[in-house]
């Protein structure tokens, strides 16, 4: 199995807390973090869709730590208005509908 996380694993309150803490940890986009970030926004939203089937506790997390703050703070950068970051934030945690993580 390798380096691959169980499903257990990644769709947990574990990994979510986690997840938070890149987005705090990487309160300023640069370039150097700038695929983390995305990343990081394209994995908590996957949680988010899965939890809002399997987890109502992943919500009151989203909600308690206002993580929907942490985009909007991010998107505030003007360097960051455009491009992949924008695309992920606006693709996942804007979308009204199922979303496709191809």
């Amino acid at each position: 199995m390798g380096n691959q996380q169980s499903d257990a694993d990644r769709f947990s309150l574990t990994e979510l807390r986690r997840l938070h803490g890149v987005l705090c940890d990487n309160a300023l986009i640069t370039d150097r973090n700038r695929d983390l970030v995305v990343e990081t926004l394209r994995s908590l939203a996957e949680l988010m869709i899965w939890g809002d089937q399997h987890e109502p506790k992943f919500f009151d997390f989203f909600a308690e730590k206002h993580l929907l703050g942490h985009f909007n703070r991010i998107l505030m950068q003007p360097e960051n208005r455009k491009g992949d970051l924008a695309r992920q934030a606006r693709r996942h945690i804007c979308s009204p509908g199922p979303v496709s993580f191809s």
